[in-house]
């Protein structure tokens, strides 16, 4: 539809911003919930009462 009704300079700016808004959206919440996901022990062990008490 934008671009047949449109001029082909308003075509672009539609599709860049179409573009650029759900990328920054997508980083923007990847970012968002990196901060959130649990961090993972790198090496579990096979008993937990071998690891020494943290301070």
């Amino acid at each position: 539809y934008v671009a047949i009704e449109f001029t082909t300079e308003e075509w672009v700016n539609f599709k860049i911003w179409g573009y650029v808004f759900p990328l920054m959206f997508i980083i923007g919440t990847g970012i968002y919930i990196a901060k959130h996901i649990p961090k993972e022990e790198t090496e579990p062990s096979a008993n937990p009462g071998d690891t020494p008490p943290s301070p």
